[in-house]
């Protein structure tokens, strides 16, 4: 199964500092949950961010932080730098339900089919809609059918 994921980074004000899509070479929901967390932490390491709060909404990758052993083999050491990066800072993890997560799954779609990584510095077209009612709260729901 191949997989792509998506983040975005807000500061406090929920403006956008950037974001980014990824296609996946992985073929388990767990290793692409916790990649799409690994790239994020990662992105803020390199961008010098100290404070972080991480929504996902996985919870195995909530878990994770506080039990390294769950994190398959072939990640641990990625995961397990991400770790020690967020004890130096600032750092908050909180579970999030899907429903929360529009732009996100945008994004994932846009990796999906752009089959890389691609970073955003300004806010992509395709996510402004989204964006703007997750900024001003509005809740939403996905219907199925």
């Amino acid at each position: 199964m191949i997989s792509s994921c998506g983040g975005i980074f807000r500061d406090d004000k929920a403006r956008h500092l950037g974001s980014f899509c990824a296609y996946l070479h992985v073929g388990s929901v767990v290793s692409a949950e916790l990649l799409a967390a690994i790239m994020a932490i990662e992105k803020a390491r390199d961008n010098g961010w100290n404070k972080l709060w991480l929504e996902i909404d996985c919870l195995f990758v909530v878990k994770a932080f506080s039990k390294v052993d769950m994190v398959p083999w072939h990640l641990k050491t990625r995961w397990s730098s991400c770790c020690a990066f967020t004890l130096q800072i600032d750092f908050v993890v909180s579970h999030t339900y899907r429903e929360a997560n529009f732009c996100a799954d945008i994004l994932a779609n846009m990796g999906y089919n752009t089959k890389n990584f691609t970073w955003f510095d300004s806010l992509h077209q395709d996510l402004s809609k989204d964006f703007l009612l997750d900024k001003q709260g509005i809740p939403r729901f996905r219907l199925c059918t």
